[in-house]
């Protein structure tokens, strides 16, 4: 099949049905190819999510030389959150706000740069700010709101994991690991018959699975479950894509429809090509990918 560019503005029923049909003609030959496809292999070892080993020396000379100054600043920036005492997390507030309360989102996001911190720098202290924030993340606060609050959960999980692994205790890996099957479970289950193939929430949830069988492989008998249906929905994406994205829009041209939030789902998607090309030691973006 040609690519085809659609433009706006489209009927969205048309457009539907467009991709409905191709997604229907290309099933036999994405079939072929995804039994064709080599086994995955995992590089062994931590950090391997975005960072490895490899990475790590040009990156603290760049801290020490060229971004002295935004690392300087991230560490003034933490040093100052760290130890502060958070308010309680409430179900109520969750069960009744669409978007997550800021104490919240806090556990989400401060985790995995407290994390970066510790994997550049080395100081013990933020690695252990990192896991103790992330063993207090639960599924049963996010899972009600959604598969997004669960896929964000889930990465912070799953960095927090790889880049302080040298750090974890017995007791913190049995914690982390038990809390990221159960993330990635759900995505699993959740996303995988609720969304058509170019929507965003597709493309986060299942590549937050990935996310999380990367940490776990090699610790987790399951977590080569999850990498490959995360890798499979991912080049599925990336085949739908290719047909139907406009050149240069990163979208399907589908003025007020929910197919325009495929524009959404393309930094994930990148990330989590990303992601599996350093984890598999191996480039994963097609070549003519827009």
């Amino acid at each position: 099949m040609k690519r085809m560019t659609v433009r706006q503005p489209l009927n969205r029923g048309l457009l539907l049905g467009l991709v409905s049909v191709a997604v229907m003609s290309t099933a036999p030959a994405a079939r072929a190819a995804a039994a064709a496809r080599p086994s995955f292999a995992v590089k062994p070892g931590h950090p391997r999510i975005f960072l490895t080993q490899k990475d790590l020396p040009a990156l603290r000379k760049r801290i020490e030389t060229t971004h002295a100054r935004q690392w300087r600043g991230m560490k003034k920036w933490a040093d100052g959150q760290m130890g502060k005492e958070r308010p309680q997390w409430s179900i109520q507030k969750i069960k009744t706000s669409f978007y997550p309360p800021r104490f919240l989102a806090e556990y989400w996001f401060e985790p995995p740069s407290y994390a970066f911190l510790y994997r550049l720098g080395g100081e013990p202290r933020y690695a252990d700010e990192a896991i103790t924030m992330a063993r207090k993340l639960d599924v049963k606060l996010v899972g009600r709101k959604g598969d997004l609050g669960v896929a964000t959960q889930a990465e912070t999980l799953a960095l927090v994991y790889d880049w302080c692994y040298d750090r974890l205790t017995a007791d913190d890996k049995a914690a982390l690991l038990k809390n990221l099957e159960t993330h990635a479970a759900w995505l699993l289950e959740y996303t995988g018959h609720r969304y058509h193939p170019m929507s965003n929430h597709l493309s986060i949830g299942a590549g937050r699975m990935g996310l999380a069988g990367l940490a776990m492989h090699g610790d987790h008998p399951h977590a080569d479950k999850y990498i490959a249906a995360s890798l499979s929905v991912i080049t599925d994406f990336v085949h739908v894509h290719q047909h139907f994205s406009a050149p240069g829009d990163g979208m399907v041209g589908c003025e007020g429809g929910s197919l325009e939030y495929t524009r959404h789902a393309l930094i994930p998607t990148f990330l989590s090509l990303e992601a599996f090309s350093s984890a598999l030691g191996k480039d994963m973006f097609p070549p003519d990918f827009e």
